[in-house]
């Protein structure tokens, strides 16, 4: 299977891009659009008191849709620490990827608010809710255009598709005129 790429992004880090050479080596997993964020992985530091973990699995995740995709958005960090408040998988991912560069949306944060931040960002993603009908059919799409569903177990994508079908089973019964009345 061949990963999803962008058609801005050069598939080769040894691509040169319109913007010269100091942007191609190194930059071709990045948006071309996030480019003039760039920063060496280096000089990022992984929030030593971050509450959110990452486990195997989970950074399994963030690294194959960094391998499929690229990095489509930066990760935050405040500017006085550089250290990351948002993003912290994504950069372990990218080290562990052998990533030179993220690009970074620099923030002049205090301590308090970096953790506030921090915690807002982690959190408002876990209390959304997922519409099965609509992820069965990007599932499907995916499926159909033999690219990987990234994050996903088989079991979970198996009770995805059973949830879908029940979620359309339940809208076609509300649809439905009660019994006796004619259509």
């Amino acid at each position: 299977k061949q990963p999803l790429r962008s058609k801005q992004m050069p598939v080769s880090q040894r691509e040169r891009s319109s913007k010269g050479d100091k942007i191609a080596d190194g930059y071709s997993y990045i948006a071309e659009s996030l480019w003039p964020l760039a920063v060496p992985v280096g000089e990022l530091i992984v929030d030593p008191v971050n509450a959110r973990v990452h486990p195997d699995r989970n950074r399994q995740a963030i690294r194959a849709s960094l391998r499929a995709y690229g990095q489509c958005k930066p990760v935050v960090a405040r500017r006085e620490t550089r250290v990351v408040i948002a993003g912290n998988g994504v950069l372990e991912a990218a080290r562990e990827l052998g990533w030179t560069h993220l690009a970074v949306a620099w923030v002049d944060l205090d301590a308090v608010a970096a953790v506030g931040y921090g915690l807002a960002d982690n959190r408002v993603a876990e209390l959304a809710t997922w519409d099965y009908v609509v992820l069965g059919k990007l599932d499907r799409l995916l499926k159909d255009a033999e690219v990987e569903t990234i994050g996903w177990t088989k079991k979970e994508l198996g009770e995805i598709e059973s949830a879908a079908g029940e979620a359309m089973l339940r809208s076609f019964e509300k649809s439905k005129p009660p019994a006796g009345e004619s259509v």
